[in-house]
């Protein structure tokens, strides 16, 4: 425990943690932000269960983006551009 390389993989660890509780939680703010700007809609369930594995910068961005979605359609656009 003591050795260099086992430190580093030690450290390794410990920062895919971090990364991974990061991305578990922006996903649930955004998810939260956008039932509540949205509302609940069948397109909604689709659109949410996509995120799962979209990266924390682009959950970051979505997260801005969505503050001037005002329907449904909003997201859908704002997700078909992110596959470009």
């Amino acid at each position: 425990k003591q050795t260099r390389f086992y430190q580093e993989i030690a450290e390794e660890e410990r920062q895919e943690g971090r990364q991974e509780g990061r991305q578990e939680e922006c996903l649930a703010l955004v998810k939260r932000l956008l039932k509540r700007r949205l509302g609940i809609h069948p397109e909604l369930d689709q659109a949410l269960s996509n995120l799962q594995t979209m990266p924390v910068e682009q959950l970051e961005e979505l997260a801005e983006a969505l503050l001037s979605f005002t329907q449904i359609s909003d997201l859908m656009a704002w997700l078909r551009e992110q596959e470009k």
